[in-house]
């Protein structure tokens, strides 16, 4: 089986939750004998378009252009990736996987699989809303919201990494889309190899703002 991957951001190159995810699902299923491809953005020094890094194909299928604009997600850094996911019409695969940020791959990749008769499967890493989205962006925060909303109802099924971005995709998305809860995996025999720290600590916490004003709001 061939499955192709999109995202925009790669590990590790560009190092995250989401890259991270891809990199432990795609390289291990390489592992196991399947057909992996990564379509994402020019990371890689030299001007070769494709390459093989742990048994996964990566082909850059645009230019690398900057995530982040100041502080906030490139919005031209969106539209001229998710512009360039409309090539893999001419490229072969079984599957296609698309992560959800930064939405608008979304709206390409369901084209591409309408038109070659594929199943698409997207994967949402957390939801916003259109609360959240005009607090970042301001009045033009209501057409992200509007391009949210429109996302979740393309993919033939969704992969949430989480109860709370599940949730999330029912209540604020009303979202109908068959959704499957696979949350992030953590290596567990590693963890228990760590040495314990001299150093002590009232409350320790790593993540993102959305994660950690749930945690706050849990413990307050």
């Amino acid at each position: 089986m061939r499955i192709a991957f999109v995202s925009d951001a790669i590990y590790p190159y560009h190092k995250g939750g989401k890259e991270k995810r891809l990199y432990e699902m795609s390289t291990r299923l390489a592992k196991k004998g399947f057909d992996v491809h990564v379509y994402c953005m020019h990371w890689w020094d030299g001007p070769e378009k494709d390459r093989i890094e742990n048994g996964v194909y990566l082909h850059a299928i645009s230019k690398l252009y900057p995530l982040y604009t100041s502080e906030r997600r490139s919005i031209k850094e969106g539209i001229l990736f998710g512009l360039a996911c409309l090539k893999l019409v001419t490229k072969n695969f079984d599957v296609l996987d698309v992560d959800h940020m930064p939405i608008f791959p979304i709206f390409s990749c369901w084209v591409v699989a309408k038109l070659k008769n594929k199943k698409m499967i997207a994967v949402w890493n957390e939801v916003w809303g259109r609360k959240y989205w005009v607090d970042y962006m301001g009045l033009s925060g209501n057409i992200a919201a509007l391009l949210e909303w429109m996302a979740v109802r393309l993919p033939d099924n969704i992969v949430s990494i989480s109860s709370h971005t599940t949730k999330r995709l029912v209540t604020i998305l009303n979202c109908k889309t068959n959704i499957i809860e696979i949350p992030v995996g953590v290596d567990l025999a590693k963890l228990k190899n760590v040495k314990p720290s001299n150093k002590h600590y009232d409350v320790m916490f790593a993540g993102r703002h959305l994660i950690k004003t749930l945690f706050l709001t849990t413990f307050m």
